[in-house]
C-alpha cells in the first residue's frame, strides 16, 4: 500500500461538514484520517462511494459512514491491519514512536469494534496480521451495509 501524505484529510473533513462536493482524493496522515472518519459519522447522509479495494486508511475512512450508507461493489476486497510506520532516531525517540503507534493501534481496535460490532477482542486478534475480506465475509463482519452492482440502487 501506499505512504500517506499530509493534506488531504484535513481539507476533506469540512467538504463532509458542509458536504461540498469532494476534490481529488489524496491520502493524508493518520491523524487526519482519524478526523475524517469521525466527520462522516456526523453526516447523517455521508455515503461512501464504491471502490475495488478499501484497505488501510480507506477502511477506517469507509467505516465513518452510518452502515446504511457503506456500498461496494460485488468484487470489492477489504484489508484491516494493524498500523505500520518506520520509525528511527535515537533510543528514546523510537519508544515514543513505538507508543504511538500502540495507542493508535487500540483506535483502530475501537473504531471497528465500534462499526461493526466486533468485540475489541476479537478486532485485536483478527488484525494482528494481515486480514482480508471478501464482499460476502465483509457483510457478515459487519463492515458493509450493501453490495451494489449498479449506481440505481444508490437512489
Amino acid at each position: 500500500m501506499g505512504k500517506l501524505f499530509d493534506p488531504s484529510g484535513r481539507c476533506r473533513v469540512p467538504e463532509l461538514i458542509f458536504l461540498l462536493p469532494p476534490q481529488q482524493e489524496q491520502p493524508g496522515p493518520w491523524e487526519d484520517f482519524f478526523g475524517l472518519s469521525a466527520a462522516r459519522s456526523l453526516v447523517s447522509c455521508a455515503r461512501r462511494r464504491p471502490v475495488p479495494i478499501l484497505a488501510s486508511a480507506g477502511a477506517v475512512i469507509f467505516v465513518g459512514a452510518q452502515k446504511e450508507n457503506r456500498f461496494c461493489l460485488p468484487n470489492t476486497r477489504f484489508l484491516l491491519h494493524e498500523p505500520r510506520g518506520g520509525v528511527g532516531g535515537s533510543v528514546s525517540d523510537i519508544q515514543l514512536q513505538a507508543e504511538q503507534i500502540s495507542i493508535m493501534r487500540e483506535r483502530f481496535h475501537r473504531i471497528f469494534a465500534n462499526a461493526t460490532g466486533q468485540t475489541e477482542k476479537k478486532i485485536a486478534k483478527d488484525m494482528d496480521r494481515d486480514f482480508w475480506l471478501n464482499t460476502d465475509e465483509a457483510l457478515d463482519y459487519g463492515l458493509l451495509g450493501k453490495v451494489i452492482s449498479s449506481a440505481d440502487e444508490l437512489a
